[in-house]
């Protein structure tokens, strides 16, 4: 890697430089410019100053494009025979699986056996693999261990002790291991070796190992703001420069992992201190390998993430908590960044994790367009607190695409409240092919999920949710109790739930909801399954008001529209105490009918309504808001008259409801108000210049409501003064 940059001995100058290689930009204020597609076995661009502009011109980045290692048959779809010696492992064996029902198999088609109990079995490769000098590699492989938290499943190089482990059981499915390790000066060369220790005493059961790998590990396509300070560092072939580059602009082009596959390699990282004012725009970015984004920022400040394609092919990710599957990643979240009109194309789990940090200004998310294939837990497509979260196009209710909607958080303490989520338009569902929970994620698609938030408010979404074999859930509120967890409004929205097959789909869920946490009103609810369902937590002194319940596609029979599922016992129960449904609005005559022969059921076996919950039904009169203006018009004195002297004036006005009052204005100058009819006064003209006037009246009700009366023009004379005459006898 070299540098490309020249000594800027006038302050101030804009440089334009052609590029034709990957290296160091250092150029403050430079404008790059890319000749050619460029390729690099590591980190392809790293740019140290600020202001800096790569303009990718059109040309491709393929970054992460050395000679991938391959381990024979690490992938055990060939007879072991082949490629690994099993002569320390009798009770080991190649197995036939699926992905899923049950879990048996990662990758392809065959994975590693152990059954147990058994003795400590050692499995090792026939045949080594080198390394190069100076390299950083990660050993993996994927681990599912259901049987004992005894066991411990190792992959390691021969005689060394760099070794990946899971020690325990996996929690649900197979877990990524890995180990890194960083060779010397001179070529290394090692067998692979698989241990399964600790499980003699271990009940009837199968571990299974798959996918064993040894990748290269943290390159990026584009390296914004290395810190000499950053241990481990964000790249691991060898940053000779640092230094900010704050404002950096990087667009136009294409950027994807090569051959190496090597994982934590994203396509774009932004350091900590360039984290302001940077700009990524029309570009394309496709990542492949092990826990590697597509974009890596630190934190986002005032900056901008607009008009790019995300193709975000990875499919092995660590921890699902720690969001290593979402393709965009703000690790501080940051303020004020505006993301928009980005399409997504693909993705496992999330496309853009990004909160608002405490007391400062919003990120934007808007007008992105969203398509995911998730099958891994957690899979929104936009997870973010505090935020503004508008006009965004999500597709994942049809064909192989599925993901949840929108995660909004927010809570005093932890982020910035007041997140708001408004205008989108979603669509979601779940396919069977969460490995964690052997086919459906639990708990199934939300199409907007608010957790824990408050002064949150959500408005304006349409949103569907469809169920087949994985349940579906149009919108889930779940406070969680939590003392700050209030003053969260969900208003004027669309919630879909329609269930194609035998799984469960709602309008709404709800668990854990704590008097005063949310206000749910003027929502439209359409469902053939349920409006409602509660569980995980009592649903306590919730009031929902003005909502239309209806109902749409072929209906259950018989049909239930609200459930309670409890499957804990007292103290701990799962209950509705004191919901109150007021003002409801129906679709249609059956529908109401539906709505109240439901809502006072007990119980009707399993599902059930919890036969503690309690439900209140209150029709009220609707008081409709006044927008009916009142009328006015001047009745007295006649358009066109001559007036003189002491003049009675009246108006005639009249409402709806009732007129508050009525004033008079004179040559648009208000001189009289009556609160009371008849609205009339008597004008004294004798302070009023002889001409031509114009009257006006204005009359206001008491919803604020105003008009005002076509004027008139009247002509004012003053009556000249008799004269006195003296001296005359």
């Amino acid at each position: 890697m070299f540098t490309i940059g020249l000594l800027n001995l006038y302050e101030g100058i804009a440089w334009a430089l052609p590029i034709s290689e990957c290296g160091y930009l250092t150029q403050a204020s430079a404008t790059y410019t890319l000749q050619n597609d460029v390729s690099s076995s590591g980190t392809c661009f790293t740019l140290v100053a600020p202001d800096i502009v790569l303009d990718l011109n059109g040309h491709t980045i393929t970054y992460d494009n050395g000679e991938g290692l391959t381990i024979p048959n690490g992938s055990f779809e060939s007879e072991l025979s082949t490629a690994w010696d099993t002569g320390s492992a009798p009770n080991t064996t190649r197995s036939a699986g699926s992905f899923i029902n049950p879990v048996s198999v990662y990758d392809g088609d065959y994975a590693l056996k152990v059954l147990t109990p058994s003795l400590d079995q050692v499995v090792t490769s026939v045949g080594q693999i080198t390394l190069a000098p100076n390299k950083t590699y990660s050993l993996s492989a994927m681990v599912y261990n259901q049987v004992s938290d005894s066991i411990t499943v190792a992959v390691q190089f021969n005689g060394t002790s760099v070794k990946a482990a899971q020690v325990g059981k996996t929690v649900r499915g197979f877990h990524y291991i890995n180990a890194t390790y960083t060779t010397g000066a001179s070529t290394e060369t090692y067998a692979i070796r698989i241990t399964v220790t600790g499980a003699g005493a271990a009940p009837n059961g199968s571990i299974y190992i798959d996918d064993v790998r040894v990748q290269g590990h943290r390159y990026a396509g584009i390296m914004i703001g290395p810190l000499n300070w950053r241990s481990p560092p964000r790249v691991s072939d060898g940053t000779s420069q640092y230094g900010a580059a704050p404002r950096a602009v990087i667009k136009n082009g294409k950027i994807v992992q090569g051959s190496g596959l090597s994982q934590q390699s994203h396509g774009l990282i932004v350091e900590d201190q360039s984290a302001t004012g940077f700009e990524l725009s029309g570009l394309e970015i496709t990542t492949k390998g092990a826990n590697s984004r597509a974009i890596l920022l630190h934190s986002a400040k005032n900056a901008q993430v607009h008009d790019n394609i995300f193709n975000h092919a990875v499919l092995t990710i660590t921890s699902r908590d720690n969001y290593d599957g979402a393709s965009v990643f703000a690790e501080s979240g940051g303020y004020g960044t505006q993301f928009y009109s980005n399409t997504v194309a693909s993705g496992v789990q999330t496309w853009l994790y990004a909160r608002t940090n405490p007391g400062a200004a919003p990120h934007e998310i808007h007008h992105n367009d969203i398509t995911l294939q998730t099958r891994v837990t957690n899979g929104f497509a936009i997870v973010s607190a505090g935020s503004k979260i508008f006009n965004n196009f999500i597709h994942c209710g049809t064909g192989n695409n599925s993901c949840r909607g929108i995660w909004a958080g927010g809570i005093t303490g932890a982020d910035t409240p007041g997140t708001k989520v408004y205008n989108n338009t979603v669509e979601v569902q779940q396919l069977p092919r969460n490995q964690e929970y052997n086919g459906c994620e639990a708990f199934g698609a939300y199409g907007i999920q608010m957790q824990g938030t408050n002064d949150a408010e959500v408005y304006g979404n349409v949103v569907t949710a469809y169920a087949d074999l994985c349940e579906a859930h149009a919108f889930r509120v779940n406070p969680d109790n939590l003392p700050t967890a209030a003053n969260n409004l969900v208003h004027d929205n669309t919630f879909r739930a329609i269930a194609n097959g035998a799984a469960r789909a709602s309008s709404v869920k709800l668990s854990k909801v704590a008097p005063g946490a949310v206000d749910i009103s003027s929502n439209t609810m359409i469902t053939n399954r349920r409006w409602i369902y509660v569980n995980e937590g009592t649903v306590d002194s919730l009031t929902l008001t003005g909502n239309t319940w209806q109902t749409a596609g072929v209906l259950d029979e018989p049909f239930h529209p609200f459930e309670v599922y409890t499957w804990d016992t007292p103290p701990a129960h799962t209950y509705v105490i004191n919901m109150v449904f007021r003002n409801n609005r129906y679709a249609n005559a059956a529908d109401e009918a539906r709505f109240k022969a439901d809502v006072y059921r007990s119980t009707i076996g399993w599902p059930n309504i919890e036969p503690n919950s309690n439900y209140v039904l209150v029709d009220e009169p609707i008081t409709l808001p006044d927008s009916t203006p009142p009328s006015v018009s001047i009745s007295s004195p006649v358009a066109g008259s001559i007036v003189k002297g002491s003049t009675p004036v009246s108006a005639t006005a009249s409402d709806d409801i009732a007129v508050a009052r009525v004033e008079f204005y004179l040559d648009g100058v208000l001189i009289k108000t009556a609160t009371v009819a008849p609205y009339s006064f008597n004008w004294n003209t004798l302070s009023t210049g002889s001409g031509m006037h114009v009257f006006s009246a204005k009359a206001y009700d008491e919803a604020g409501n105003v008009t005002t009366s076509n004027p008139i023009s009247v002509h004012f004379r003053r009556i000249p003064k008799s004269p006195v005459i003296t001296g005359v006898r």
